[in-house]
């Protein structure tokens, strides 16, 4: 199935979409503009989203790298682009409205060090994911266990749970960006085949002066090339649909098709939240330093060997498969990450296989939490912030967090293949 396709389908949740989520345009043209000018996203994404955004800030800095990040395609939220636009599909939680945002915008992000540049193009349309909730003042969220109470029951912390948490108002927060399915262009192809044979053509009349005039050797020429171009175009369409389009459909389905099946126990799963939470862990473990605790979303430490990483993103994951286990939910991925380092005071991008464990309680279900994340200590019931990974600061008791959600187990080099415990 097509990025197309998808929009065709979801072309009639347009009509409502304003209503679903309000003011979401708004709020997707302040957090691009932001993307774009490199500013801090604290106030419009989810802590673990945003956190990921300021290691990498804070990395970049430490390296001397400029950071630009741009989109194509973007009058397209406006305007029509062959026949569609900015598509939504959105579902709610009980107390959360989860948006997806489907657009043809393709991003570019630009690095530069000194005199030199750097740029990484995404050929897959973006996909946002936008939480949202009605503004009120008489009732309030808690962000650990979801339940929904009045403002003035929450002033010493949430009645059903204790969690500790600020009092205020949010309507709009970015979860996450994933990638959409891969949309090659065959009309600029078409173009390109029609236009070079034609100017083949048209070159060679003019050397041989075939009709004896300039206007008409070019007129025949475009005539020529118009219905020989067609005849590569159509030679190509074949190998290009077996060896590049089907394989890189497959692959960019590959964690769409993964997450039906987990849908099946945890109905809020989606695929582009579950992309962009793997991608935010991912980020922390390369662009964390020694001190810093990412113990919300990793249990491996951040290594020295990754200090002249700028900046990390999952490229395409290979094979996605479940790690049997009567306690834990593990995923093992075998995915490729591009690196952009600085090398002997260079700007270089590679792209590397590396093995990932996510890894949380099989008994936790996805929920959207949109405000900071907080929750309760298991030993002194004390508020703990996802930014303290799992520490409480009154008693000092380290809080499993994988009761919470999905936490990096494992971050090796190389795809590891799994290999069952013998009986």
């Amino acid at each position: 199935m097509s990025i197309n396709t998808i929009l065709k389908d979801t072309m009639s949740s347009l009509a409502n979409a304003e209503s679903t989520v309000p003011g979401w345009r708004k709020f997707l043209d302040e957090y691009l503009k932001r993307r774009k000018d490199d500013e801090d996203l604290s106030d419009m994404a989810i802590q673990t989203y945003w956190f990921a955004d300021y290691l990498a800030k804070r990395r970049r800095k430490a390296l001397g790298v400029k950071f630009s990040e741009t989109f194509s395609n973007l009058r397209s939220l406006d305007r029509p682009t062959n026949g569609r636009k900015a598509g939504m599909l959105s579902y709610s939680d009980g107390h959360t409205t989860h948006a997806m945002i489907f657009t043809m915008l393709k991003k570019r992000k630009r690095y530069s060090l000194g005199n030199e540049s750097l740029t990484v193009k995404q050929t897959q349309p973006s996909i946002f994911v936008i939480l949202s909730t009605k503004e009120s003042k008489e009732t309030q969220v808690c962000p650990n266990c979801g339940s929904e109470s009045p403002t003035d029951e929450c002033m010493n912390g949430c009645p059903y749970c204790g969690t500790k948490f600020n009092i205020k108002q949010y309507q709009n927060k970015i979860s996450g960006e994933s990638r959409g399915i891969t949309s090659l262009e065959f009309k600029r192809l078409l173009i390109a085949s029609i236009g070079i044979t034609s100017l083949i053509i048209i070159i060679k009349q003019l050397i041989d002066n075939t009709f004896g005039n300039v206007v008409l050797n070019i007129l025949i020429g475009l005539i020529i090339g118009l219905i020989f171009g067609l005849l590569p175009y159509m030679a190509m369409q074949l190998p290009l649909l077996i060896f590049v389009f089907f394989p890189r459909v497959v692959r960019d389905n590959r964690l769409s098709d993964y997450c039906k099946i987990l849908r099946k126990n945890d109905p809020n799963m989606s695929a582009g939240e579950i992309s962009s939470e793997f991608e935010s862990r991912v980020r922390a473990f390369f662009l964390a330093g020694k001190d810093d605790n990412i113990h919300f979303v990793s249990k491996v430490e951040a290594s020295d060997e990754y200090a002249d990483v700028a900046d990390a993103m999952i490229d395409s994951y290979n094979k996605l498969l479940t790690i049997p286990s009567q306690e834990y939910q593990t995923i093992r991925a075998h995915m490729t990450v591009q690196l952009v380092r600085v090398k002997d005071g260079k700007l270089t991008s590679e792209k590397l296989p590396f093995t990932a464990d996510f890894t949380r309680n099989k008994e936790t279900k996805t929920q959207a939490l949109p405000d900071n994340e907080v929750f309760t200590c298991s030993s002194c019931a004390g508020a703990i912030s996802i930014l303290e990974g799992g520490h409480c600061r009154f008693c000092g008791n380290n809080t499993d967090l994988s009761k919470h959600g999905f936490t990096l187990q494992l971050m090796e080099p190389g795809w590891i293949e799994y290999t069952a415990p013998r009986a």
